[in-house]
């Protein structure tokens, strides 16, 4: 019975240090997407700001259409997953 416990919290303490990884390497490669998003568009960004932009309405701009574009996708999995 003991034996049957440790075992179990062994397995549950190994499945939560494996999701802590992969959160951490899932968020490193979001970064990593947003930073080459703001690189690729520099252009845009001048524009943006030699037309009034403020640097918050920029740094703001990257994080809303990232929330956009999963949500978008999400729902749309999760309507066809729903069928």
């Amino acid at each position: 019975m003991r034996a049957r416990q440790a075992a179990d919290e062994t397995l549950t303490t190994l499945l939560l240090a494996l999701g802590g990884i992969a959160l951490l390497v899932g968020g490193i490669g979001v970064a990593n997407t947003m930073v080459i998003a703001v690189l690729e568009r520099r252009a845009e960004v001048g524009l943006r700001r030699a037309l009034g932009a403020t640097r918050a309405h920029v740094r703001r701009q990257f994080p809303g259409e990232s929330v956009l574009l999963v949500g978008s996708v999400g729902s749309a999995a999760w309507c066809w997953a729903a069928r």
